[in-house]
């Protein structure tokens, strides 16, 4: 439990030195833009770089050479989708836009609700900017990386309500019919569930209690992700087939870890986590009844990629981005629980 092998250690020594260095290596080649936090891919990006090569630190059976290949293929697609936002389509596929939620000293209801964040938030980072008060802001901004950024100052004697055209330009368009003149139905729809929204101030009891839960869907996807490796032997057992033929369905659950992170992010980044949370547990449950049923590779293949794969995907990018809003102070030990417990399952299962 304690000590198993002085190969081990050497090991960790070793390939740990030399996967740190081909990291740091391809970071350098990369440019600074790999680690750039400007949108919801950077951060994906980032946590897989660190998950990959803890893997590659303490997995025996992920050669050195697999991880710096990781590494690479993480490093290459970043920059091909920083490169690709040059499209307009593409752009406004991966990215959001960024949203306008104090405008003038006025707090924007709608758009807190919205974009689920606390009137707490929003007054730390005014207190972060050296803004005494809401009332001296011309606006606070939510960017496309999460973070808030709070522009300029108010003269004195101005008025809280201003015309949509003094609005910042990143907020003008979609964001100027928010409390420009009558309100639209949805936005009047949003201030009458004021009163049933239940803002969580960071750090909280109840925000180490949502870690909790978290931490725990985050551990019921992971099976997902790892289950598939434990039955190899008893796929190669059922379907009869080589070891290489029975690793097709840990590829297709990879494929479908990675694009279903996307599609989840961006369901979760519209309607919250509680439903795609739910999608996800329905998707997961599916694909075991799926896979239990199959009478051969390709349909053990399919349920693994399609449905287990893509809703166990929500365990980690979304949740670890969704656990960072309830937390200031703790934020950085909060993910790293929510990313241990997706790995959780990975030690349970070697046996």
């Amino acid at each position: 439990m304690f000590f198993e092998s002085w190969f081990g250690l050497l090991r960790v020594l070793v390939v740990g030195t030399l996967a740190y260095a081909a990291l740091v290596f391809l970071l350098r080649l990369s440019g600074k833009r790999t680690l750039a936090k400007l949108n919801a891919f950077d951060l994906i990006v980032t946590v897989a770089l660190g998950s990959t090569l803890a893997t590659v630190l303490l997995n025996n059976s992920v050669a050195l050479a697999e991880g710096v290949l990781a590494f690479a293929l993480l490093a290459g697609l970043q920059y091909a989708v920083a490169l690709s936002v040059r499209s307009t389509r593409f752009d406004a596929l991966v990215k959001s836009e960024p949203s306008l939620l104090l405008h003038k000293g006025r707090f924007l209801d709608a758009a807190l609700r919205a974009q689920r964040v606390t009137r707490d938030e929003v007054l730390s980072a005014l207190r972060a900017a050296g803004v005494p008060g809401p009332e001296q802001a011309l606006a606070v901004v939510l960017e496309t990386d999460g973070t808030l950024s709070v522009l300029g100052s108010r003269p004195p004697g101005e008025e809280g309500d201003g015309a949509a055209s003094s609005r910042p330009a990143c907020c003008r368009g979609r964001q100027a019919g928010i409390d420009a003149g009558p309100p639209r139905p949805e936005a009047a729809g949003a201030m009458r569930g004021e009163k049933r929204m239940v803002h969580i101030t960071a750090d909280s009891r109840l925000s180490w209690l949502r870690l909790a839960l978290a931490t725990l869907a985050a551990t019921v996807g992971g099976v997902g992700m790892w289950s598939v490796v434990v039955a190899l032997p008893a796929v190669e057992a059922e379907f009869g087939i080589s070891r290489a033929a029975a690793s097709l369905p840990y590829t297709l659950t990879m494929v479908g870890f990675a694009l279903g992170g996307v599609a989840f992010g961006r369901a979760v980044d519209r309607f919250g986590l509680a439903r795609p949370l739910a999608v996800a547990g329905i998707a997961l449950g599916l694909g075991y009844a799926g896979a239990a049923a199959a009478q051969n590779l390709w349909q053990f293949a399919l349920a693994q990629g399609l449905l287990i794969g893509a809703a166990s995907s929500i365990g980690f990018g979304p949740l670890m981005a969704e656990v960072s809003h309830w937390f200031r102070r703790h934020r950085a030990t909060a993910i790293a629980v929510c990313a241990a417990g997706n790995y959780r399952p990975a030690p349970s299962g070697r046996r």
